[in-house]
């Protein structure tokens, strides 16, 4: 017999991790392994991103009702909204270049979540919205907790961010913030220091690339260090890897710049 557990939860930003727990809490319930809950828990990061953003346009603007369907090996996950529908079909492919002018970061939520789980599917009802995600066990991830932005400069100049934990919706405006500032300054060689990020989600991906854009086009770059096996597969899923420069290590990086 399936075992279900609800939530409901405002539609806001900072209600994405509470989902994100539950969901790995009913993933871990259901035998995943660590990298298919990680699979789960950025499926619904990125589809209640989307919720807000686009079905209700802004916070506080509706509440967002997750169903967990539990069973040994399979986990299907509803995520039930009162916004506006939209047309799934009409959402393209997002298009990857190493062309600043042509990058458009955009759409990668959806294509996210058709990688990464095994059905996805939409029902538009009267008044409300089902997103239905299916995650089948076949046969790794613990996430840290949000803490600071840690921010350096080196000898030569080059700037350092290292985020630490989750570079989610809820936390991609502080990294957001960080290099913005560095960028107004004139620091446009940046590294981003992946040593303690284990999450990443595409409101993360689009703000490194927006900050790669402006320091590229200030004749400088943004460059990854540090990327754990886990994160590389989402920035390679959706062609990143073809965009950034990322090393193995903080000091590779930094050479790589200061050369």
């Amino acid at each position: 017999m399936p075992e279900i557990r609800e939530l409901t939860v405002a539609g806001r930003y900072d209600s994405i991790p509470i989902i994100t727990r539950f969901v790995s809490e009913a993933a871990a319930a259901a035998h995943m392994t660590e990298q298919e809950n990680y699979h789960c828990q950025m499926s619904v990061d990125e589809a209640c991103t989307n919720v807000i953003e686009h079905a209700y346009g802004e916070e506080d603007s509706g509440s967002i009702h997750i169903r967990c369907i539990i069973e040994h090996g399979l986990c299907t996950i509803e995520i039930i909204d009162t916004g506006r529908p939209f047309e799934p079909e009409s959402v393209p492919e997002p298009q990857i270049s190493p062309d600043v002018e042509q990058l458009q970061p955009g759409g990668l939520g959806l294509h996210l979540m058709r990688k990464f789980m095994d059905e996805v599917s939409f029902t538009f009802e009267p008044g409300r919205n089902i997103l239905k995600l299916v995650k089948r066990h076949t046969p790794e991830l613990t996430l840290i907790a949000h803490e600071p932005m840690l921010a350096q400069h080196t000898a030569s100049g080059i700037r350092v961010v290292s985020p630490q934990g989750r570079l989610n919706s809820s936390v991609a405006p502080d990294l957001e913030e960080v290099l913005t500032a560095f960028l107004q300054q004139g620091h446009s060689r940046i590294v981003v220091d992946f040593s303690n990020v284990d999450y990443i989600s595409s409101r993360g991906l689009k703000t490194l690339v927006n900050a790669w854009k402006t320091a590229r086009g200030a004749g400088g770059d943004l460059l990854l260090s540090s990327v754990n096996a886990h994160v590389y597969e989402v920035i390679e899923m959706v062609g990143f890897n073809q965009v950034f420069q990322i090393h193995a290590s903080l000091a590779g990086a930094v050479a790589a710049l200061d050369g």
